[in-house]
């Protein structure tokens, strides 16, 4: 196994399929759910992903609002 798929492997432990999908998209996403969802939980793992997984850290960015 390598390196990036033992990465994978961690940032997905524990993730539902949905959670899955959000943590390895490469896209944009809107990112909506009720409170206690696991929201911060997904975004942080996929922010690491795109920084372990990209040259150029000026690619994410991360923005959150509440009212």
């Amino acid at each position: 196994m390598c390196v990036m798929e033992s990465v994978i492997e961690r940032l997905c432990d524990g993730a539902s399929p949905d959670q899955k999908n959000v943590i390895l998209s490469t896209g944009s996403i809107n990112l909506q759910a009720c409170p206690g969802s696991g929201k911060t939980w997904t975004v942080s793992r996929m922010a690491t992903y795109r920084l372990l997984a990209s040259n150029d850290r000026r690619e994410v960015a991360l923005l959150s609002f509440t009212n």
